[in-house]
C-alpha cells in the first residue's frame, strides 16, 4: 500500500480539465467535491480508509484518491496521516468542519463587500436568489473564518435613488413568457396616463437603474418595442410559441443607447455635441458615459463631448441634470428640446400656484 508522497500536488481537476500556464488550478467540479467530503467524512468518523477502498466506493483510480488527500493535506492543511498497523488514513489531529474552498483574505473581503451590495438589490427579484447565493458561498469557506459584520458595514455601503416598485408575481409572469417564448398581453399605462392593451412576443428582460424593462416585438405595430415592468397589469401568457428573431441579440439592440432607449423607430443614429462648464467638465471627465464618447479638451478647463446615440430622450435628461453646467449644442433638434424642458423647469418655479401648491 502506497502512502501518500511528500509532494505538493496541484488541486485535483475534473476530467478533461486543464491547467493554463503560471496558473494554479482549483477545486472546481462537482464529482472532486464530491470525493473529498466522502473523504473527509471515513477519516473523521476514524474508519481509516485507505485508497483501495476509497476507489471502489467513489468510482475512480486509487490514484485520484492519493491527489485528493495529497491537495487536502498539502494545500488545506488537514492532518492526514498513515497508520501501518490498520493499513489505512486518519486524522492525526482534531477536524471539525470541511470547507469546501479555501479563501485569502483579498477573496474573503471581495466576498464580503458582495454581501454588502446586496442592500442595493432590496425590494427587487433579485434580493432573495442573491442572498441564498451569497450563504451557499460563505457556507463553504467552514467556521474558520471570523469577520465582525459591524466592522464591514461602517467601512463600506452601497446606495442608491430609490427601488423599483415591482410585482414579483408579475416579475414570474414575464420571467416565463420570456424563458418559454409565448405570446403574451397587458394593459400598458404611459406616463401620460393613456392606458392601451398591448399584444407582444417577449424577447428580453433588461434591468437597469434598478427596475425592469421588457424587450418585445409588438404584434400590432410590427416592431420592437421597450416596456417599464411598473407600468403593467393584467398580464396573460398565451399557449402560442414563437420563434424569434435570429437577428436579435440585446448587444445589438442598446448598441446605439446612451442608457437604455435605442434608436428604434427614431431616425436612427445621431451625433451629438454638448459643451461642458469647467466644473461640469470635472464632472463628466469622471465617467465613461458612452463608447462613443470624444473629448475635446478646451481653454480654462472647459469641455466638449462628442457622442453618437440612438435617442435624444435620455441626451436630454442628462444634459438638465448639469443645471446649466452643459449645453447642448447639437444637433438641433436636441437645443430645442433642452431649452423647452428648461422653460417648463423655470416656469414651474417661478412662483406661480398650480394646483394650490405655491
Amino acid at each position: 500500500m502506497k502512502k501518500l508522497s511528500k509532494r505538493v500536488s496541484g488541486a485535483p481537476v475534473a476530467q478533461g480539465g486543464k491547467k493554463a500556464a503560471g496558473t494554479v488550478r482549483t477545486v472546481a467540479s462537482r464529482p472532486v467535491l464530491v470525493r473529498m467530503q466522502k473523504i473527509h467524512a471515513m477519516l473523521a468518523e476514524g474508519k481509516y480508509p485507505n485508497a483501495v477502498t476509497l476507489a471502489k466506493q467513489l468510482e475512480v483510480d486509487p490514484k485520484t484518491i492519493r491527489r485528493d488527500m495529497e491537495y487536502m493535506r498539502d494545500q488545506m492543511d488537514y492532518p492526514i496521516e498513515y497508520d501501518e498497523s490498520r493499513r489505512g488514513f486518519y486524522y492525526s489531529g482534531a477536524v471539525t468542519n470541511f470547507p469546501l474552498m479555501k479563501a485569502t483574505e483579498g477573496e474573503l473581503l471581495a466576498l464580503l463587500v458582495a454581501r454588502q451590495a446586496l442592500q442595493a438589490y432590496e425590494g427587487t427579484p433579485y434580493a432573495q436568489v442573491l442572498e441564498k447565493a451569497f450563504g451557499k458561498l460563505a457556507s463553504m469557506l467552514g467556521d474558520e473564518v471570523s469577520v465582525a459584520a459591524s466592522d464591514l458595514t461602517d467601512a463600506v455601503s452601497f446606495r442608491s435613488e430609490g427601488v423599483g416598485i415591482l410585482d414579483a408575481a408579475l416579475y414570474a409572469s414575464v420571467s416565463k413568457a420570456v424563458l418559454e417564448r409565448r405570446e403574451a398581453e397587458f394593459d400598458y399605462t404611459k406616463p401620460d396616463h393613456d392606458t392601451e392593451r398591448r399584444r407582444v412576443q417577449p424577447y428580453h428582460l433588461a434591468w437597469m437603474n434598478r427596475e425592469s424593462y421588457l424587450i418585445a416585438h409588438d404584434l400590432d405595430r410590427g416592431a420592437l418595442r421597450m416596456f417599464k415592468l411598473a407600468r403593467m397589469a393584467d398580464f396573460k401568457v398565451a399557449r402560442h410559441r414563437f420563434a424569434r428573431d435570429p437577428d436579435f441579440s440585446p448587444e445589438k439592440f442598446f448598441h446605439d443607447s446612451f442608457g437604455l432607449m435605442g434608436g428604434e423607430g427614431a431616425g436612427g443614429v445621431k451625433r451629438v455635441r454638448v459643451w461642458f462648464s469647467s466644473y461640469g467638465a470635472q464632472l463628466a471627465r469622471e465617467r465613461v458615459w458612452h463608447k462613443s464618447q470624444k473629448l475635446r479638451e478646451l481653454p480654462g478647463g472647459e469641455l466638449e463631448m462628442e457622442l453618437r446615440v440612438g435617442n435624444l430622450d435620455e441626451i436630454k435628461r442628462w444634459v438638465l441634470r448639469y443645471c446649466g453646467e452643459a449645453r447642448a449644442l447639437e444637433p438641433p433638434e436636441l437645443v430645442k428640446a433642452v431649452r423647452d424642458d428648461a422653460r417648463r423647469i423655470a416656469k414651474a418655479h417661478s412662483g406661480t400656484r398650480v394646483n394650490g401648491v405655491e
